[in-house]
């Protein structure tokens, strides 16, 4: 059956590890105030105009699901029935093969593959079998099962590719940060948006950090035009076009920053100047917001960053090179600039243990499955070691 502007879904919002505070902060500030804040993630009940609303506009989420009604199953004739009474057919068309990704722990049904084998026949008899001449498709529709001391539950992907994936970042640099790793430190050292700031990136590489401060700041002004899964459901297709005229009527206030990035390494600056070029190729109407990279040493950099600027960042640490002497270049500045302020550093390695106790950790996540932390200095900070 057609969904309408009114259907509700239980939608459960994923992020990486340690950041479901400041995905639900940003979901709050997006308008969702009822909502679960779980491990890896935050779950809410939500509209289609609302589904729509966290995956064009949540900067920190890296994907949303479809949580369907759980059951039990400890044998595999349970499992089958349990996921042919599911309402499949309002997510995926007839003769559609999901890829199906199973997780079993402590179930009598502990075997994946044999999970999955069972549930891809519940979705033949209730889908059809499909064409054999169609192939797989590398990009297509998802099924998530999750098995947890006999209880099932399903989710359907609804938002479709990993959302970190803008489409403006066409070039990258050795390390470059994820997008939404990038989002959620802005959030987490800017919680609320303030108009007119100044804010650096010592060490910007191919300048996610403050292309993502660009892409906050002008929101409602930028259209990444992506494709999510939810748009391929058969029951959204007559509603969808009404429901994106509800989202767009409620798009957040913009503002402006002055973002400045610089990186002794010419490459990486050359490639952050080109994202930007296609970050602002998505602008729907003119933005306010500006942005510059320049090649240059932090010391040297430091004598042209206006007063009270902020300053956010991501230093080499881990396998990238210059590891510890970025961190002692900043540091040394900060003495001398004590008006720059607040600073928030991303580190992880030996660069986490050289900041002085004064940074404070605002959260601790993985970043290419190195542990990390933000680490902050207010203006209150003294900087010293």
């Amino acid at each position: 059956a057609d969904a309408s502007p009114l259907t509700t879904y239980l939608a459960f919002v994923h992020v990486g590890p340690g950041l479901e505070p400041i995905l639900a902060a940003e979901l709050r500030e997006l308008g969702f105030a009822r909502l679960r804040v779980l491990t890896a993630g935050v779950e809410l009940r939500v509209t289609l105009p609302e589904l729509d609303r966290i995956c064009r506009l949540s900067l920190c989420a890296e994907g949303v699901r479809i949580r369907l009604k759980a059951f039990d199953a400890r044998t595999f004739p349970e499992l089958e029935r349990g996921i042919e009474k599911l309402p499949l057919g309002a997510y995926f068309r007839a003769k559609v093969s999901p890829r199906i990704d199973v997780v079993c722990h402590k179930s009598r049904l502990w075997h994946s593959d044999a999970v999955a084998e069972r549930v891809q026949n519940a979705l033949f008899r209730r889908l059809g079998a499909p064409d054999s001449d169609a192939g797989e498709e590398a990009e297509g529709p998802r099924l998530f099962v999750r098995m947890e001391n006999d209880r099932v539950t399903v989710s359907v992907d609804a938002s479709g590719e990993r959302l970190h994936r803008r489409g403006y970042r066409t070039h990258v640099a050795e390390a470059s940060l994820r997008e939404t790793l990038a989002a959620a430190m802005l959030r987490a050292l800017l919680p609320e948006p303030s108009d007119r700031i100044v804010i650096w990136d010592p060490f910007c590489g191919a300048g996610t950090v403050l292309l993502e401060a660009v892409l906050r700041a002008e929101i409602s002004r930028i259209e990444l035009s992506r494709k999510f899964a939810f748009e391929e459901w058969p029951s959204v297709a007559s509603v969808l076009e009404s429901s994106r005229a509800v989202v767009r009527a409620q798009e957040t206030r913009p503002h402006t920053v002055c973002a400045i990035g610089s990186d002794i390494d010419p490459r990486a600056v050359s490639a952050a100047r080109v994202n930007l070029l296609s970050l602002l190729a998505r602008k729907t109407s003119p933005v306010e917001s500006t942005a510059e990279f320049h090649v240059g040493d932090v010391a040297d950099m430091a004598r042209q960053i206006p007063k009270g600027a902020i300053v956010l960042t991501n230093p080499p640490y881990g396998h990238r090179l210059d590891e510890g002497q970025a961190i002692r270049r900043l540091l040394r500045v900060l003495r001398e600039r004590p008006d720059l302020r607040p600073v928030g550093a991303l580190v992880g390695g030996v660069a986490k243990r050289m900041l002085p106790g004064s940074f404070q950790a605002l959260f601790q996540t993985k970043n290419g499955g190195l542990p990390v932390a933000l680490r902050v200095l207010s203006r209150e900070g003294t900087g010293r070691s």
